[in-house]
This record gives C-alpha cells, structure tokens and sequence, in this order.
C-alpha cells in the first residue's frame, strides 16, 4: 500500500464524520477501518464499526453539519499522525486536533483491527 493510499483511506475515515446520511456513512466506515476497529478519545473507548457509526452520527447531533479536514498526514513503519482542522458549517476553523494510527490496521482488507487514538 502506497502511502498515498493510506492518506486516502484516513480521509475516507474523516468524511464519515461529516453531516451525511447513515448509509453514506456506513459504506465510508466499511471502506477505512475495520469490524473491529477500536476508538479512543478523551471522552470515548469504542470497540467495532457499529459502535463508531453510532459515536459518528451522535457527534452530528451535537454539531450539526460541521466537518474535518486532514491537514497533514505523516506515516513511517504502518503508523501515522495525522493532523485534522474541524470547521464550523460556514467552514470557519473551530479546532485543530490530531489522530494516531496504527496503518498496518487500518484497512478492512487486510483482516486485522484498527486502532485509533485521538
């Protein structure tokens, strides 16, 4: 996998935030990370992809129609930090945060769980 192609998937993983529908968002989830993927942020520990389609579609209802942005992508040996801008619905810049990755989990293909810190 090209690291071209990692950014790509992380980026299918941010647009599954955005305000879309349940099915937009499930078929973006099952393309970036795996069943099993597990999430972790300050206020979550997420274990599958149904539980994070839930988290992702709750993080709508609060913050209606805001979305993110990757800002910078850096990856050596499969993992990654990946830098991300969230914006308001009139595209103003409301946070700027970053994920940590294990890459050589991140794609569904590949059979394995994905991990993903925030």
């Amino acid at each position: 996998m090209t690291a071209e192609h990692k950014r790509q998937t992380f980026e299918t993983y941010l647009r599954a935030w955005s305000p879309i529908s349940d099915g937009e968002r499930g078929r973006l989830l099952d393309a970036s990370v795996s069943e099993t993927v597990t999430y972790i942020d300050a206020g979550a520990k997420l274990s599958g992809r149904g539980d994070l389609k839930s988290h992702l579609a709750g993080f709508q209802q609060r913050r209606a129609a805001f979305s993110f942005t990757l800002d910078k992508f850096i990856e050596h040996h499969d993992v990654a930090l990946a830098n991300w801008v969230m914006r308001d619905p009139e595209g103003a810049v409301v946070v700027r945060g970053y994920d940590m990755l294990h890459l050589y989990l991140l794609i569904p293909a590949r059979g394995c769980g994905t991990r993903i810190a925030c």
